[in-house]
């Protein structure tokens, strides 16, 4: 014999409950979700702001031409990176020639003003000091249409660093030369 299933009986009661229940829940959900989607949202505009809005904004304004933090940001690094690099160096002369006590005095004293250097709040006024110094001598030559070309500035970078791409020029004589 197989078992009749008794089927349940639901009063107004048990309709009213699950009714009440089944709109709970879904209110529940509702409310998950937005809360959800407000936490994705502020996380979102928090990785925008950091990545896309905070380096594009302006340091400062230099009659019309902005300096970005995105590059304020890079020329400190730079300028921070040269300044422990010269740190460096300074304390390699220190212990390859530091043996007598004026002479790592004197290296001691470097060290101790490069350091110094390295003060964030100063640092970072210098190097915007001296980005707001460009945008100005950029700004003047160009009111007074002064223009470097490529090739002008190849041959600075290569008399400075000492490169001659076509071989070492050699100075000529002002004698002329007779062979008898």
């Amino acid at each position: 014999m197989a078992k009749e299933q008794k089927s349940k009986v639901l009063s107004k009661k048990h309709l009213a409950r699950i009714e009440r229940e089944q709109m709970q829940t879904r209110w529940i959900l509702i409310a998950s979700g937005l809360v959800l989607l407000i936490v994705i949202g502020l996380v979102a505009y928090g990785i925008l702001e950091q990545s896309f809005f905070r380096p594009r904004q302006a340091v400062a304004i230099v009659n019309g031409d902005k300096i970005s933090t995105m590059d304020f940001q890079a020329r400190v690094r730079y300028t921070r990176q040269g300044i422990v690099s010269r740190y460096n160096q300074y304390a390699q002369f220190a212990q390859a020639f530091g043996n007598d006590q004026s002479t790592q005095q004197m290296f001691s004293d470097q060290l101790q003003q490069i350091a110094s250097q390295l003060n964030p709040v100063p640092l970072g006024q210098q190097v915007l000091d001296e980005m707001i110094g460009d945008k100005l001598v950029a700004q003047e030559a160009t009111k007074r249409d002064i223009t470097v070309s490529d090739a002008e500035i190849d041959k600075l970078l290569q008399d400075s660093f000492g490169y001659f791409p076509l071989g070492t020029s050699t100075p000529k004589s002002d004698i002329p030369t007779q062979v008898p």
